[in-house]
């Protein structure tokens, strides 16, 4: 079932672990997507919301790779509630300078209470240090929902606009109060932010497919 069938990697039956063996199987220098993880992992983060870690991401702002940024920020987090916000510009992470940290250093946390400490430029320029421990954290899929109106046609439209991070069993309910704010509101137009979602479960698309949709959708091809 793998999508590059092709072009399947030579198994190293010399690999150290399990995840060095599922490695070296996959189509090198384009497959990025593919990844292990421990059944305890997956449980926790799919199923109940829950994260180990500090709580941000990162990506490069310009092409040339000198100017790294926060690229999201999980408000429930450690580095969230410290201050670090989105669009913030990382000057080190325990002293790695950007390219070291984009690297791989000092890498992702599995257990809570590992240090870090974040260098940065918050967005009037001034330079500040954070110091935080990794935690576990409830993953907020929904960050954003709101409601405006838009013209169209001439016509005064309500349009909501949801922000959705993760395909996730346990972001239904926040899908659901979503999908109601909208009802309530009396919104005829939708858009739904996925750019910075990861996918995750099908079965969750589908449901948030019906919440949008509705009665007058049912039987239809999803």
């Amino acid at each position: 079932q793998y999508f590059w069938f092709d072009h399947v990697g030579t198994a190293n039956a010399d690999a150290k672990d399990m995840n060095g063996y599922f490695s070296s199987l996959l189509y090198a220098n384009v497959d990025r997507y593919s990844y292990t993880q421990t059944t305890e992992q997956f449980v926790q983060f799919y199923s109940e919301g829950m994260f180990i870690g500090y709580g941000y991401s990162l990506a490069w702002a310009d092409d040339t790779k000198t100017t790294l940024k926060v690229r999201m920020v999980e408000p429930r987090g450690p580095v969230g509630l410290a201050g670090l916000k989105r669009g913030d510009t990382i000057v080190s992470i325990d002293g790695n300078t950007p390219q070291q940290v984009v690297a791989g250093t000092p890498g992702r946390v599995t257990t809570t209470g590992i240090p870090r400490t974040l260098v940065y430029r918050d967005g009037g320029g001034v330079t500040r240090t954070l110091m935080v421990n990794s935690a576990e954290f409830a993953y907020v899929s929904v960050p954003s929902v709101q409601v405006f109106t838009q013209d169209v046609g001439g016509s005064a439209v309500k349009v909501g606009y949801m922000a959705y991070q993760q395909f996730i069993n346990a972001s239904n309910p926040e899908l659901a109060a979503a999908i109601n704010t909208f009802a309530d509101a009396g919104v005829k137009q939708l858009i739904v932010d996925l750019r910075y979602n990861g996918g995750g479960s099908i079965a969750v698309a589908r449901d948030l497919a019906s919440m949008i949709g509705g009665s007058s959708l049912s039987g239809r091809v999803f």
